[in-house]
């Protein structure tokens, strides 16, 4: 990885000590994910460069309920130190076409809470745009990802198997900042997810 200026995301978490990676000569993937019956909260994030095809990590941690993540979409002189994967028996990076989150005909999706008024969800905070969500028994997650100078957040999640469903995506442009905190957030303030499959 080179030390030249370059665009990318700076990630701290808890005000802690900023992760900086480059978003310019590979695909970029962070991603934030909760399966509520097993109990795992997690943050992946790692590189994947476009001629190489080599893979480095810069991120993969446990999340606890109240951790409070802030990103910003900026530049700087050198990213954070990753380590090198070896690309065999590494899951491949996926990312999914943006036209498939842009389609406004996707309907409205009614979520099975289990009664339950509270859950373990995720809050999305977009330079102040804020929206929460969460799934009884499922799995929910924030993912942000790019293509050359493309990026983009999406937070999404599966009620069950075979099924997904969103809550928000956007764009990012240079100086956008988000917040995400994972945490126990009340039924009646999660917003309702459009279905998508």
């Amino acid at each position: 990885m080179t030390d030249t200026t370059m665009k990318g995301l700076e990630i701290r978490r808890n005000g802690g000590e900023p992760i900086r990676i480059g978003a310019e000569d590979g695909l970029l993937l962070v991603m934030f994910n909760h399966i509520e019956r097993f109990g795992i909260t997690d943050l992946h994030a790692c590189v994947t460069e476009y001629e190489t095809g080599d893979r480095y990590r810069y991120a993969s941690e446990s999340i606890e309920e109240g951790d409070v993540y802030e990103i910003r979409c900026t530049e700087f002189d050198s990213a954070s130190e990753p380590i090198k994967l070896d690309k065999k028996g590494e899951r491949p990076v996926m990312r999914r076409d943006p036209q498939e989150f842009e389609t406004p005909e996707y309907p409205l999706m009614e979520i099975d809470y289990n009664g339950q008024t509270v859950l373990k969800g995720w809050e999305l905070d977009l330079n102040g745009n804020v929206v929460r969500g969460a799934l009884a028994g499922g799995g929910s997650g924030i993912i942000i990802d790019s293509k050359n100078d493309y990026l983009q957040v999406s937070f999404s999640g599966t009620p069950e198997e075979s099924l997904m469903c969103k809550w928000f995506c956007s764009e990012l442009k240079q100086g956008d900042v988000l917040k995400i905190r994972f945490d126990e957030f009340p039924v009646k303030t999660l917003a309702t997810p459009v279905k998508i499959s």
